[in-house]
């Protein structure tokens, strides 16, 4: 019996230091900001277990994820308890499971827990060296204090949160005027209200090597090279628009595009007769009767000036239940004009041939 026990016992240990192995994580901050930790994640390194501090953007409790920090461009980190933290505030956190992406947003969802507020002056309690107490010298006259600023220092020009939404170039001219060389300005294309903000206002500052400090006071010191970022927006770029004296063909990527068959000679054929993948439906345009996907191709055709124009139709019901449309259809303007033709077969479902003809 008592070597049953002890055997127990035994293997109690082995599994209680085996647990401990595994939940055992390196203490020292991996990233100091979110710019960082987002490009580790794009690059697919695997970061469970790492610490990383960051500036909270928006501090989001109900948000459908579950309580959300936001921050950087596209990080989620999500905690399982309410935190007392605002927008603005530095904390440090521990990423607990490996992050995922978000299907169709492309943001990341990042579950981690909180470790530690780090307040302004405070040093981070991760890690920390002992500190050795200096040795005691024969007390000497105290020396005059210097009257002026070290000539390598320079101080923040206003607190952040006066220099978010400015102009970035403004911005930029106001750290250069206090003194600072290491700027650089970096645009992030974000599609925004006009109403509440304009192309080029800063979205955030970071200052350090890795954009460690993101708020700061008027004043505030730091040696005049330091690295200092400032963030602002800029519209998406739009995508380049055809060339509206030849044909235009569907959008890349569009629902009639994604149908396409084979181009001929004279004619691009598109179809769709299984009803299942890319599944159409039919719409009323104009006097016509057409799928979706073809209503959406005649839409994008007038937004870029062209006359489209229905010249024949017709609906045949050769027995009850199952209809035919024909449709011809006139594209034209000023340097340029096509015809094309549809054909839809409705009953179990739509199946439709769309002919495009280029010559």
């Amino acid at each position: 019996m008592k070597k049953v026990l002890s055997l127990i016992i035994l293997l109690a240990l082995i599994f209680s230091f085996s647990a401990c192995d595994g939940d055992a994580y390196d203490n020292t901050i991996s990233y100091y900001s979110a710019e960082a930790f987002e490009d580790a994640l794009n690059e697919g390194t695997k970061v469970k277990g790492k610490l990383v501090q960051f500036c909270v953007e928006e501090y989001a409790p109900d948000s459908i994820l579950g309580i959300n920090c936001h921050a950087g461009e596209h990080l989620n980190f999500i905690f399982d308890d309410e935190l007392d933290v605002k927008a603005g505030d530095t904390i440090t956190v521990r990423i607990t499971k490996e992050p995922s992406k978000i299907f169709l947003i492309g943001s990341w969802e990042v579950p981690c827990e909180f470790i530690e507020l780090v307040t302004e002056g405070q040093e981070n309690n991760i890690d920390k060296e002992p500190v050795t107490e200096p040795s005691k010298k024969p007390a000497t006259e105290p020396s005059k204090e210097p009257t002026t600023k070290p000539k390598n220092m320079a101080g923040a020009p206003d607190d952040w949160t006066n220099l978010l939404e400015k102009h970035y170039e403004e911005v930029k001219k106001q750290f250069e005027d206090a003194g600072f060389t290491n700027i650089i300005c970096f645009a992030h294309e974000i599609d925004y209200n006009e109403n509440y903000v304009f192309e080029g206002s800063v979205l955030n500052i970071a200052i350090g090597e890795n954009g460690e400090i993101c708020t700061f006071e008027k004043g505030e010191q730091w040696e005049k090279d330091i690295k200092i970022r400032i963030d602002y927006r800029v519209k998406p770029a739009e995508a380049p628009k055809p060339d509206t004296t030849k044909i235009v063909l569907p959008e890349a990527g569009s629902k009639l595009a994604k149908d396409f068959d084979v181009e001929g000679q004279s004619t691009i054929y598109y179809t769709n007769v299984d009803g299942i993948s890319n599944k159409p439906s039919i719409q009323t345009w104009g006097s016509a009767t057409v799928t979706d996907g073809v209503a959406e191709y005649l839409g994008y055709l007038e937004e870029l000036g062209f006359t489209v124009k229905i010249t024949n139709r017709t609906h045949k019901e050769p027995y009850s239940g199952f209809h035919i449309y024909e449709t011809d259809i006139k594209v034209s303007n000023s340097s340029v004009s096509w015809t094309m033709y549809l054909c839809i077969q409705k009953e179990a479902y739509v199946e439709y041939e769309f002919h495009i003809y280029i010559s």
